[in-house]
């Protein structure tokens, strides 16, 4: 499996869900990363057997430790997005937090700690993702970027990682 920018966590189980997962995966590839989504690449189906599920599981496991950071999307808290996070944090696999509602339940404490950076809305992403890419001489550090950005100042949303810790 190639190496992988970008692993897309997000819960994908009704229409708005999937609406903003591919929005989210265009936005990606259209900022020049290689996007692994669950819900494009490894789509499971509701009522698989043992064997196909472990299979599906093992793929996203890989597709995480080979990434380079996660996005993920935590409006929902989906237990899933939440399990994917922990494990890529246990790898030290940046984590970038993003959320679409102004009134979304936002970060916690243990999102708060493990966060490389935290994104409220469409617009706050392209502008995070524009500056990093002008920042960084390497795609692979896009997050330490957005990391720089959001842990020290935020120009893009009123949310700063600092105020939340």
């Amino acid at each position: 499996m190639d190496k992988f920018q970008v692993y897309l966590a997000s819960g994908f189980f009704n229409p708005e869900q999937i609406k903003v997962v591919k929005n989210l995966e265009r936005i990606l590839t259209e900022a020049g990363l290689k996007v692994f989504s669950p819900m494009r690449d490894n789509f499971c189906p509701a009522g698989a057997d043992e064997r196909q599920s472990n299979a599906c599981f093992l793929k996203n496991i890989r597709a995480i430790e080979e990434s380079d950071f996660i996005l993920a999307r935590i409006d929902a808290y989906d237990a899933g997005v939440m399990f994917e996070c922990g494990y890529a944090k246990c790898y030290g696999i940046p984590i970038i937090y993003y959320t679409t509602e102004t009134r979304s339940k936002g970060m916690n404490l243990m999102l708060a700690q493990s966060a490389y950076g935290y994104i409220q809305g469409e617009k706050n992403l392209r502008l995070a993702l524009e500056w990093a890419k002008k920042n960084s001489e390497k795609k692979s550090s896009i997050a330490y970027e957005i990391h720089s950005l959001y842990r020290n100042t935020n120009p893009y949303t009123k949310v700063n990682i600092k105020k939340i810790i």
